[in-house]
């Protein structure tokens, strides 16, 4: 499980070397997010300065990003409907969206310098880690993008394809000119 404070130590190290990234979170200041994963749930508030402290006690989180466990073996077997399904966002979803963009586009490159074979380890451990968790959340952002459309199209049937759009607006012209001919009909009879 990971602790929120190493969490926060950690990205705010990365942001430190990722100036793009902590601009783009200062636009975001004030904004609260609880990240939920398998290994924990990490959550945060982002400062005047773009980096990541703890959030105000009773907040209201601005957005919730739970990425279960079955995502993985979704993602494992390239299933990107599935994977799409168990995504869960709650709150500002443009918010969450860019805050996962910028957690897949952050440089890991001086993360760290040091002489300690004990520290070494630790930032080899840590940077495959976020590796990892940057790996799995490029492809769930790449997956979310590539299958909206599908998603929409084939599994919620929210939108329609053309040729079902034709098909509808044929049957609703054949209805008219049935209702058309059955009202010259009536009112044929009545005369």
């Amino acid at each position: 499980m990971l602790n929120n404070m190493i969490f926060h130590n950690i990205l705010n190290r990365l942001l430190e070397v990722n100036n793009g990234s902590l601009n783009q979170l200062q636009m975001h200041c004030g904004k609260s997010f609880k990240f939920i994963t398998p290994l924990g749930i990490l959550s945060g508030q982002i400062d005047i300065d773009g980096f990541i402290i703890n959030e105000v006690d009773n907040t209201a989180y601005t957005v919730i990003i739970n990425i279960p466990v079955a995502v993985s073996s979704y993602l494992i077997n390239q299933d990107q409907i599935a994977a799409f399904k168990q995504l869960k966002f709650q709150g500002d979803r443009v918010f969450g969206r860019e805050f996962l963009e910028l957690l897949v586009n952050l440089n890991f490159s001086g993360l760290y310098t040091s002489e300690s074979v004990a520290v070494l380890f630790i930032q080899q451990q840590l940077q495959q880690f976020f590796i990892g968790l940057k790996n799995t959340l490029q492809l769930i952002t790449t997956n979310t993008v590539n299958s909206v459309t599908e998603y929409l199209l084939y599994e919620s049937e929210d939108l329609i394809t053309q040729y079902e759009l034709k098909q509808f607006c044929d049957e609703v012209d054949s209805i008219n000119e049935r209702t058309n001919l059955l009202i010259a009909k009536f009112e044929y009879i009545q005369k």
